[in-house]
Order: C-alpha cells, then structure tokens, then sequence
C-alpha cells in the first residue's frame, strides 16, 4: 500500500505519479522571464483501464469472483509466463476480470495480532514481506512511543523498566571474550598517535562550518569519532576477517514495534488488550557483516534461562509515554530487500516480460556488529547535579544510559530477528549478538546484547524460559581535556575496550574461548541487577552505582564530622556535650 498519493475520483484508487523534468529553455510568464527547470506530475498509467487493473476487486461488489480467487489453487489459474517465474510474485494477473489480484493469503474468521489464537494466519505467510504487511499494517490502533535515551524523563531507576520491557537480564561487566581478549602494545601506540592527532581537529577552524556553538561541538565529534571508528575498523581487517567486506551505515534508523504486557488502553476496549509498543533509535554510526557475532554466553546455557526480570503491573499512562496512532514500523537500519515492485508487474506484462522479471536482491551484509551513539547536543552530565530545576540526581546518569543500551540492543536485535522471519509465535532458533558503543565525546559506555527470544508478549512469556542479555559498563573516561598542547589524560583502558569490541568477531572468540565451562564460570562471577522483590515499586530499587554513591556520601560525610570535630578545642568539644 502506498501512502500520500493522491486517488482518481473516478475509481477511488490512488494514483501513481512520476516526476517529469522539462529542459532549462523553458521560462515563465512572470516579468522577469528568468530560465528554471520545471516540472510536472505525469501519471504512470494513464487510461483508466490500466488504472482500473491495479485496484483489488472489492468484496461488497464482486463477492463470488473473491470467494472464487480464495479457493482456487495455484495450478488451477490460467496458464500465464509468471507461473514459470523463480520466485513466488507478489500478485498474478486475472485475465477474466483483468484485475491484479494480491497473493497474500486471505484472513479467514477473525484476525488481531494481540491474542495468539486470532493471529495463527501468520504461519501461512511465505515470504517477510507478507508477515510485515499482516503483523504491522493490520494493526491500526495508538502504540506508546519509546525513547532509548530521554534525561528529562520522570521515570526514575528506567533501567529496571527497560528490563521490563525487553525480558532483558542487565549484567555489569564485560562477556568473556571481551574481557580477556589481547591487545598489541604496538597497535596501541600506533592508534595512541592517530586518536591524540583526531581529537587535535578540534582546533582547527575550517574543521566545521557551524556557527552555532552547540552544533559546531556535535558537528567535530561525528567527524572525530567517525574518524576513530573508520581507522579501527580498516587497520583491525587483518585479524578480523568479518570487516573486509563489511558495510558502514550513517545516521541509520532502527525501528521495531512489539507487544508486551495486557492492560487498559481506552474505555471503548477490553481490559485484556495487548499493549503494544514502537521504538525508534537513531545511531550515527553502525557496522554490519556477512557473518553473525559468535554468542557471548551459551545460548541454551543457564545463564541464559536463569535470573529474575523486574515486573512492573503500572499503565504506561503513568509514565507520560507518547500516544500516536502511525504506520507499524521495523527496521534494523536497511531495506529488507531491493526490487520486486508492484508498479513492474503491469509494465511487464504489457511488454510480455512477466516471466523476466528479476527475483528481489537481498542486503549481503545483514547482521549487525557494532553500532555508535552520540548523545544529543544538549546532554551535559553537569545538568543532573543539584539546580534551580531539580535536586541532586547524578544517580540517574547510569541509569540513562544503561537504559539506553538495553533498548538499542533490543531494537536493533530484534529487527534482525524479524528481518529473518521470526515473530513473537515464531521464536529465534539462535542467538543475534550486537554491541552498542554510547559516548558524550568524552565518556564512553559499552553494552553487548544477546538476543535469545522475542516471545515477550503476554502469551507467549509465560511458557518462555529464556532470557535476553546485556552486558554493560558505564562512564568510561576517554581523555581528561583537549589542549592546544595535546590531549591530557588519554585512557588506555577505555582504547582497549574499544578495539576489543570493533576487533570482536570468529577469530577473536577461537583464540579466547576454549570451553563452554570458563565462560559459565565467568559469568557466575559477574554482577546481575535484579529488582527487589519486597519492593515492587521500581522508584524504590536501588542500582549497584547509586549505592556505591550513597556509601560515598555517607563516608563522605562522617569524616568531614570527623575533621570538624577533630578541629574543635577541648572547651567547644565539652560545651557540645553539655548540649
């Protein structure tokens, strides 16, 4: 179905137009008789015939050809050149009729995507571009839009709620053969000089043409940090063999749409309905590959079906979560295929080529490796200290950006997932592994992501015992400023990080990774969050790194008392406990 398109009064079907360019000779009537290019919206098919046969047969008119057309078989149709096709087409032609007839399978009985029973037509579909047009456009109704990174968000500790969301296991801590992978001390100085000479352009000033002072900041750290990313993943080929034919995607869109949970959504509607949610995230960057990440924890191992997942019974309302009514959306950041457009069927049967018509060519790069967010413009980590606007609330840092890369692994995961016709009823056969790299320009956090289920919706998660992974670790310092001089403070162990995860792939894991039973023992060792079950209110959790801070600020406090007290002279100290 094709939107925005202006539809014939005549057959009440929308129009198809092309853009037509007349040559610069042409002016214009006005005074100044100035020569432009214009151009005029010409119609593709231009009788009404022609029109007429892109338009389905309606069910109200012409009721018994449309019973016909579902209880004909395949073999029983006319003999035309598209039966001898090498691939399933998207629609056939009735000659009888001299209508195009879509070859999705027709609903039968009732048909909703939010009860499992109403929705087991989706195990007929064939290809994915007929379980996307049954599992995203037949389902019209308002989703709640979720934001992977929103600092003005009430939502406190939004972490645990993104666990929520995603059925995702938050672990701190590096996986196995990221922790423990090698690192040439010869690289390294190597990539010391190129990041210290990068990060230099800062001071260049023909570096950005941006006036504004915010945009001019975001405008050098795309190009420093695309830079970075670039010469990492050219020189690390050598001994990653998954980056020689990779494919680098800028400012992609990864969008996917779910359902989780039941709740009340409007009056007029059941209780019971499934609340369905979309997201889209926007890195700046991202790597895809030929071949998949090797797993970071055994897929069917008992780290990957064990731990407790924070649930939260609260209406999304509560939250403040946009509510639009939209076309469904899933993306993993690129077109699902190229070609295999319904405008070329009527084209090439009027040319008698139906049976040329060349199959749909799919993106030989389809899984992700490692995808970079930039924060927005306006993040400060200065804006969460205390404030006319709000207290104190630094705790809130890491949470933010935990959440953000649990939602950013699930949505690019999961739109993979989806890309390899798997849905909620359809579960993944194997795990899809991605990493997310989350930087201000100066502090950077690392997840890694395993997808091991997208059954997370109501009817699905009770029977399901697997349970998605995130690995993280938050605020890693790159450098401590920028100087005419030089960079100050440059991190070795913030590079390291970074070179592990863009050098991660085949080779990397058979030379770390030599039994399944070191990477269990390694992950038993790691810190997992989990909500407290004695406090079912997720303002009331208490993440590792705000009670690491409180115990900072208590100890804080108890020997600024201690100095004060030790200042004091012996009369003030006994007139004190007089008092």
């Amino acid at each position: 179905m094709q939107l925005g398109l202006p539809s014939c009064a005549r057959c009440s079907k929308m129009l198809q137009f092309e853009k037509v360019f007349f040559p610069n000779s042409v002016r214009s009537f006005s005074t100044s008789k100035a020569a432009y290019v214009k151009s005029v919206w010409r119609k593709t098919w231009p009788t009404f015939k022609e029109r007429l046969a892109q338009q389905n047969l309606e069910e109200k008119r012409f009721p018994i050809p449309r019973k016909a057309q579902d209880k004909r078989l395949p073999w029983e149709y006319p003999k035309q050149a598209d039966q001898k096709a090498t691939f399933k087409h998207r629609r056939w032609y009735d000659v009888y009729y001299e209508r195009w007839v879509d070859t999705y399978p027709r609903v039968k009985g009732k048909y909703c995507i939010g009860y499992k029973d109403k929705r087991q037509l989706l195990f007929d579909m064939e290809t994915p571009n007929e379980l996307f047009y049954f599992l995203l456009d037949r389902y019209p109704r308002k989703k709640y839009i979720i934001n992977s990174f929103d600092e003005a968000s009430p939502i406190s500790n939004i972490s645990y709620y993104y666990q929520y969301l995603t059925h995702t296991k938050y672990v701190h801590g590096m996986p196995y053969q990221i922790q423990n992978a090698k690192v040439d001390e010869e690289y390294m100085n190597d990539l010391r000089s190129f990041v210290n000479e990068t990060l230099m352009m800062k001071y260049d000033v023909n570096f950005s043409e941006e006036t504004d002072p915010l945009k001019k900041e975001q405008s050098i750290k795309e190009k420093c940090f695309a830079t970075i990313m670039k010469y990492l993943a050219t020189t690390l080929s050598t001994e990653n063999n998954q980056l020689l034919d990779c494919e680098i995607d800028h400012n992609a869109e990864n969008s996917l749409f779910w359902l989780n949970g039941r709740g009340f959504l409007k009056w007029t509607q059941p209780d019971d309905m499934a609340v369905p949610y979309q997201c889209h995230d926007k890195p700046f960057l991202q790597i895809r590959t030929k071949e998949p990440l090797p797993e970071f924890s055994p897929w069917l191992g008992e780290f990957s079906t064990t731990s407790q997942i924070p649930s939260f019974y609260t209406t999304p309302h509560v939250f403040k979560l946009e509510h639009k009514q939209y076309r469904n959306m899933i993306s993993p950041g690129y077109k699902l295929f190229g070609g295999d457009v319904t405008q070329n069927y009527h084209s090439a049967m009027l040319e008698e080529e139906l049976d040329q018509l060349p199959p749909p060519v799919y993106d030989p790069c389809p899984h992700g490796h490692t995808q970079l967010f930039l924060l927005p413009k306006q993040y400060s980590r200065e804006w969460y200290r205390e404030n006319a606007e709000h207290s104190d609330i630094t705790g809130e840092i890491d949470e933010h950006l935990k959440g953000h890369g649990i939602m950013s692994g699930w949505v690019w995961t999961a739109a993979q997932a989806h890309y390899n016709f798997n849905w909620m009823d359809n579960d993944v056969t194997r795990p899809f592994c991605s990493q997310t790299i989350i930087t201000d320009g100066q502090w950077l956090s690392f997840y890694c992501y395993q997808l091991n289920t997208i059954a997370v919706d109501a009817d699905n998660l009770p029977n399901n015992d697997r349970r998605n992974i995130c690995y993280g670790t938050t605020s890693m310092k790159l450098f401590d400023e920028i100087t005419p001089e030089g960079v100050v403070g440059l991190n070795d162990n913030t590079l390291q990080l970074l070179v592990k995860f863009v050098a991660n792939g085949k080779e990397q894991y058979e030379s770390v990774v030599s039994t399944a039973e070191e990477v269990a023992k390694h992950d038993a060792s790691l810190l997992v969050q989990e909500s407290d079950p004695d406090v079912p209110e997720i303002e009331l959790q208490k993440p590792t790194q705000k009670v690491s801070r409180d115990d900072q600020r208590r100890r804080d406090e108890e020997e600024a008392k201690r100095i004060e007290e030790k200042s004091k002279t012996f009369r003030e100290r006994v007139m004190g406990y007089l008092k």
